[in-house]
């Protein structure tokens, strides 16, 4: 697996900090907060925990995580002898389809842009306004791409009003955190 950034350690340095000082102020008789749990930014899912993270610290606390792929019933493979005593395996495995949508982004919420940020700019307005957000996270480490239907979803999306972005790295995310949002809670 590649080795991450520099940017990435610093920025992942920042997180730990961040959270080590939310868990200080949610928690201040605690002489000993716990570490936070380490975080591997070369797993997609884990970048996803990060980034959701990232926004819960700055008090967005309607950002979360959603998962678009079903729900499995049953053992995933059954074994046994055949009649003319061979081994086989088959996949016994059955889904419940997902209510989702195909290719919705992998993080929703609401947010406060703030006064003058480059998101509002391009948005075509002036003062600060929540605005509904989907967050798409492909890794820059797994050299994940859009898909068709992701492209889709994003074109909608944006045509309904929303802000879509897309995440490569957890610098990627706090550059933008840091220059477009309100932070409503100090951690």
């Amino acid at each position: 697996m590649p080795t991450l950034t520099p940017q990435d350690r610093t920025a992942l340095r920042v997180l730990y900090s961040m959270m080590a000082a939310e868990s200080k102020r949610k928690h201040p008789d605690n002489p000993y907060p716990l570490a936070p749990k380490p975080i591997d930014l070369r797993k997609t899912s884990q970048l996803e925990g990060a980034i959701e993270k990232l926004f819960k610290l700055y008090g967005y606390n309607s950002v979360r995580r959603t998962h678009v792929v079903g729900r499995q019933l049953g053992a995933d493979t059954v074994t046994y002898n055949s009649i003319t005593g061979k081994r086989q395996t088959l996949d016994k495995a059955k889904y419940i389809p997902t209510t989702g949508r195909t290719g919705e982004a992998d993080i929703h919420g609401n947010i406060v842009l703030k006064d003058g940020s480059p998101e509002l700019q391009r948005l075509g307005l002036l003062v600060s306004c929540a605005i509904s957000l989907a967050i798409e996270v492909k890794n820059a480490y797994t050299n994940d791409r859009m898909r068709p239907d992701q492209v889709k979803y994003k074109r909608d999306f944006e045509a309904d009003g929303g802000l879509y972005v897309v995440f490569h790295t957890i610098t990627e995310a706090m550059q933008w955190v840091d220059e477009n949002l309100m932070k409503k809670i100090y951690y």
